[in-house]
């Protein structure tokens, strides 16, 4: 029978074996630091991640460090010797990775909230404690504890799988912490005070009061947080322990994008100033002083909504059920990511891109040399620090450019269907003016417009805010403004005649109802105006007055006719006056049913 005291051995014993970290958790120090080289965010909310790092291989010839992302989308996560492309002499022969909680810290200054704040805000000067049972104590602030360590770290110790990469078996740890909630301070709740009989450790909860000569209040306040963070083991063909290494990461990841927003300054004569930036959203990782590029147009990423089986466990397997849904779910399926997969049901394969292969790796990095690749551009801004859940405003670019002010009128022929309806009975009806104001805005700038909302200001007054659509350089754009209040359209429709039993369609008989509308346009504005009249007529346009130019096309639903009538449209462009009135005609004929 063994002693008390062997029990306690025993019994602390156990205790270390159950804190120790897992057998192959690589305790060992990174020895790699990774900076990141450029990030190129699409406005979708994913970027890619370029980062490099040199060090030195650790004792079995491997760099070693706690950078790895966390999230990556599937198949875009590539490890790779910096000083050439993937699958070139030099890259990496083996990666592992590991699950592990990262501790970061951060202080700002602020008002002592609490005791032990107090006391860390008068470390170093004598002090007098009253407790809630026993005497007081008089001596020196000489210390405040750190809060107790983070749960000890889960490690993801690989098994044996492919040449090239290894995962864990193991269930995968809870999401990552997101934005401030997740902090804590990084003091705890016990101080230590050095009294004449010898330090004594006291904890906050049994301090009835604290009296201290010219007391602190203020303090730079520490917190801490633990952050999930993969350790990655990259392992060079040959590699010798201390041999000096090159590495570069690149993966593709959810939680960061940019909104474009413009703002379009007028001051009375022909240029207006158009500036562009962006806003940036960044849940993704800390940015410092980073280079980003900010693209324009948005390429094919297949897998976007699928996790790397490198980043978590739990993301092999939503990776296994998008790319190959046929195969059974579990780990013991790894193998079957080969070179052939033989689904039994039947299905067309989708060919490879012509010129697949390594090229696609440096894809990337060649569009950021320069400004536009194949369908896409970048804006560059050369650094930008931003810390994960922060927000930013990057200027992109200014440019003076010509400015025209026109007129827009586009109503809905018959207009009687498209007007206002008073189902009430009452003879007032509100007047809808569907007259806009509107800028064309002239791209000379060098670089293209992407879409965006804009703010226009006239004389630095706000009078609007719409959308600018895509503009490559060279060409131009018409922004909304606003309803235009001084600028007035109305409509008068007469029929001219009916043949009945015109038609014939679906065993029904239509009769050809033929109808001419005047669209009346008044200014009282005191400047002149450029108008463009653009009515849709439900049917088939026959005439128009003044040189209005017809376009008859197919059936549009929304002019609420049988599918047997077209649809039409008629253009014109008037010059009004200040004061002036303008009238047009269009004659047109439309199919009824009897």
């Amino acid at each position: 029978m063994l002693s008390r005291l062997s029990w306690q051995a025993l019994v602390a014993v156990l205790a270390l074996a159950w804190l120790a970290p897992p057998a192959g958790a690589g305790e060992a120090a990174p020895t790699l630091e990774l900076q990141t080289r450029r990030v190129v965010v699409f406005k979708d909310g994913h970027a890619l991640v370029v980062k490099e790092g040199r060090g030195r291989t650790d004792a079995e010839g491997s760099l070693v460090t706690d950078q790895g992302p966390t999230q990556a989308v599937l198949g875009t996560l590539w490890v790779a010797d910096a000083g050439g492309a993937a699958g070139a002499a030099g890259s990496p022969s083996a990666l592992t990775v590991e699950r592990l909680q990262r501790e970061e810290r951060r202080t700002s200054p602020g008002v002592c909230r609490s005791l032990i704040e107090i006391v860390a805000a008068n470390l170093g000067k004598n002090a007098v404690v009253s407790r809630r049972e026993g005497g007081d104590l008089e001596g020196k602030l000489l210390a405040v504890l750190d809060s107790p360590a983070p749960a000890a770290r889960e490690a993801f110790a690989p098994e044996a799988a492919s040449p090239y990469a290894a995962w864990s078996a193991r269930p995968a740890p809870a999401p990552e912490p997101g934005g401030d909630e997740a902090w804590r301070p990084a003091t705890g709740d016990l101080f230590v005070l050095r009294t004449s009989q010898g330090d004594v450790v006291l904890g906050a909860a049994e301090v009835r009061a604290l009296r201290v000569p010219d007391m602190a209040t203020r303090l730079e306040r520490a917190e801490v947080r633990s952050v999930p963070a993969n350790r990655l083991r990259v392992r060079f063909p040959g590699a010798k322990a201390g041999e000096t290494r090159a590495l570069r990461l690149l993966y593709l990841r959810p939680g960061l994008r940019w909104v474009p927003t413009y703002q379009v300054s007028l001051d009375g004569g022909s240029l207006a100033d158009v500036s562009l930036q962006a806003e940036v959203l960044n849940e993704a990782e800390d940015l410092a002083g980073a280079p980003v590029d900010f693209v324009v147009g948005l390429p094919t990423f297949r897998f976007k909504e699928v996790s790397s089986p490198l980043t978590l466990e739990r993301a092999l397997r939503q990776a296994l059920a998008v790319v190959a849904p046929d195969l059974d779910n579990s780990l013991g399926m790894q193998q079957s990511f080969g070179n052939v997969y033989q689904d039994p049901r039947a299905r067309r394969l989708r060919p490879a891109p012509e010129g697949a292969g390594d090229e696609q790796f440096s894809l990337v990095e060649k569009a950021m040399g320069g400004s536009e690749v194949q369908d896409l551009f970048f804006y560059s801004a050369p650094s930008l620090t931003l810390g994960r859940g922060e927000r930013a405003a990057v200027g992109l670019f200014h440019a003076r450019v010509p400015v025209r002010h026109i007129y827009t009128w586009e109503p809905r022929l018959p207009h009687g269907a498209a007007g206002p309806m008073g189902g009430s009975g009452s003879p007032l009806r509100p007047e809808v003016n569907e007259v806009w104001h509107q800028l064309v805005l002239e791209n000379r700038s060098p670089v293209p417009w992407t879409t965006g909302p804009a703010l226009v200001l006239d004389a630095g007054r706000p009078v609007g805010q719409d959308l600018i659509t895509f503009t490559p350089p060279g060409r131009e754009v018409t922004l909304p403004v606003t309803a235009a209040v001084s600028v007035r359209g109305t409509v008068q429709e007469v029929e001219l005649g009916r043949e009945r039993r015109a038609e014939k369609w679906r065993g029904s008989y239509y009769s050809r109802v033929t109808q001419r509308a005047e669209l009346r346009v008044s200014n009282a504005l005191k400047t002149p105006v450029h108008l463009v009249l653009q009515p849709g007529v439900g049917g088939r346009a026959i005439k128009a007055s003044q040189r209005g130019v017809i376009q008859v096309g197919g059936h549009d639903p929304a002019d609420g006719l049988e599918e047997l009538n077209p649809h039409s449209s008629v253009r014109w462009e008037l010059e009004l006056k200040a004061g002036e009135e303008a009238a047009v005609q269009v004659t047109y004929q439309t199919l009824v049913a009897e």
